[in-house]
């Protein structure tokens, strides 16, 4: 056959679609599985930070909404009503004026991520609209902060979107005055409760 008259067929190249983790990150929804650590008591044993952070975040973002309730400062940023959540009421005043006092961070955008890595959750509807909580994170409770652990990031860090048909009512439950956590027993000290804890691991 002459080679004038030969034809070649050929067919168009596809790129196989990576649109897979596109998909999955585009349904994948924020969790809101609230359980409510309100009346939990003090742990005996003593915390031990890693990393060499003498202060973790969460602590130190309770003790900033202790502060600014000492100092007035509550219309800046403050503990919502029923003290299970907070927000931020004024972003510029808060990073011009009281992130400097606490944090390392200068911009808004740095505090928010590390609200993320810590876990927390914003509130996108009803009266606690743009505020942000955690269980572990709750008014008059700092010792449940030291609890918080920072979150390793996966994937591609795309942001899940909102759920707001499974966020948590905090009006519906018992404000903190009212749920209080409950004493230590006052039989033994501290020293004597860790001691025995470490006789019956062994």
């Amino acid at each position: 056959v002459p080679s004038s008259m030969i034809t070649i067929t050929t067919r168009p190249t596809t790129k196989r679609s990576n649109n897979n983790h596109t998909d999955k990150d585009r349904h994948r929804r924020v969790v809101h599985a609230y359980h409510d650590h309100a009346t939990d008591a003090p742990s005996v044993i003593p915390h031990i930070t890693r990393g060499g952070v003498k202060t973790p975040f969460p602590v130190r973002l309770h003790n900033m909404l202790s502060g600014v309730e000492a100092q007035g400062l509550t219309h800046i940023v403050s503990w919502q009503p029923h003290g299970r959540s907070f927000l931020v009421h004024k972003s510029q005043e808060f990073t011009d004026h009281i992130m400097p006092q606490y944090f390392n961070q200068g911009k808004f955008a740095s505090f928010q991520r590390q609200l993320n890595l810590y876990g927390f959750k914003r509130i996108t509807r009803g009266p606690d609209t743009g505020s942000y909580y955690s269980e572990l994170f709750l008014k008059g409770r700092p010792f449940l902060a030291q609890d918080i652990q920072r979150t390793k990031v996966k994937g591609n860090g795309a942001r899940a979107a909102s759920n707001p048909e499974a966020e948590p009512n905090f009006y519906a439950m018992p404000t903190l005055d009212d749920a209080s956590p409950s004493p230590l027993p006052p039989s033994a000290p501290p020293s004597v409760v860790v001691s025995n804890l470490i006789h019956k691991e062994q």
